[in-house]
């Protein structure tokens, strides 16, 4: 299952000869399977009915034809790749759960300067695309025969934390349950089932009406080349990508390449530098805590 790169092993080159985790018995239980998938199930129906999060500094109106059109794009944030894995290697997390922590604090720091003495709220959710094509797929996949098979699924960011270590272990729970479970080919499936029945503008419109308003941001993380590439012959120094926010307060996007990790946020204008602030802030504390061996 290719669910596991994208939440998982983002940027995240395995070294030769590294041992495997072992398998949970319970995980590959077919009768455990049986009840994530009812769980899920459960989830995705409850979700039209689920309450909108919080109203925040980022949270965009209820109503998204009332999004605000001016948007802008941060300057990239670039951290590096050999350096993230050794502070994730150092957390015991992994690459993924400690870029999510960091977002989550960045978001932390900007609501709280954006409204003074306003406590943000406990946590926040975001939408989080994923590619659920089986492993077995993906080398015709990448010798250009087929395409990806996009779903989503919707972690919580919790935003309530005060300090670092609570908000990663938070983070790692919530991202495990994600991983281990059939959230995303649940949602692929119902989509597909709706849009072979009603067509894909109904899809559409009741995930823009029912679902995507309701949360507060776009998430979005990709795993590059590990080396450097070329194009029309000349050496590409830097690449990343950027998300459209559509009707979300802000898109995030993170991708690895070249030995980098770099953030890009977009969104509303005003709000999109706040949050890719506070993550280098958070980074940067993170590094120095660990340079002067209080971790």
């Amino acid at each position: 299952m290719v669910l596991s790169k994208c939440l998982e092993e983002l940027c995240e080159a395995d070294e030769a000869g590294a041992e495997k985790p072992k398998k949970d018995e319970k995980k590959t239980n077919p009768l455990y399977f049986a009840w994530l998938s009812l769980k899920a199930v459960g989830k995705i129906l409850a979700l039209p009915l689920s309450c909108s999060d919080a109203q925040t500094n980022l949270k965009a109106p209820m109503d998204w034809r009332k999004v605000s059109h001016e948007k802008s794009y941060s300057p990239s944030l670039t951290m590096s790749l050999p350096l993230v894995r050794s502070e994730s290697k150092k957390r015991n997390c992994t690459i993924n759960d400690l870029l999510t922590a960091l977002l989550t604090r960045g978001i932390r720091r900007h609501l709280l300067l954006a409204s003074p003495g306003v406590a943000p709220p406990s946590s926040i959710r975001c939408l989080a695309v994923v590619n659920t094509r089986r492993d077995a797929d993906m080398s015709a996949f990448r010798a250009g025969k087929g395409a990806n098979e996009f779903s989503y699924v919707i972690p919580r960011l919790p935003t309530g934390h005060e300090t670092f270590p609570p908000c990663l272990e938070a983070v790692k729970r919530d991202m495990d349950a994600l991983k281990s479970g059939p959230e995303a080919f649940v949602v692929r499936e119902a989509n597909n089932l709706v849009r072979n029945m009603v067509g894909g503008s109904f899809v559409m419109k009741f995930n823009c009406d029912y679902v995507v308003n309701k949360l507060t941001l776009f998430f979005s993380n990709l795993a590059g080349p590990r080396e450097a590439v070329k194009l029309a012959g000349a050496r590409v120094l830097r690449m990343y990508n950027w998300v459209e926010p559509m009707m979300y307060g802000i898109g995030v996007s993170v991708m690895s390449y070249n030995g980098e990790v770099t953030f890009v946020v977009s969104g509303d204008k005003e709000r999109t530098e706040g949050v890719r602030r506070g993550i280098d802030e958070e980074w940067r504390e993170l590094v120095a805590e660990t340079e002067s061996g209080m971790y």
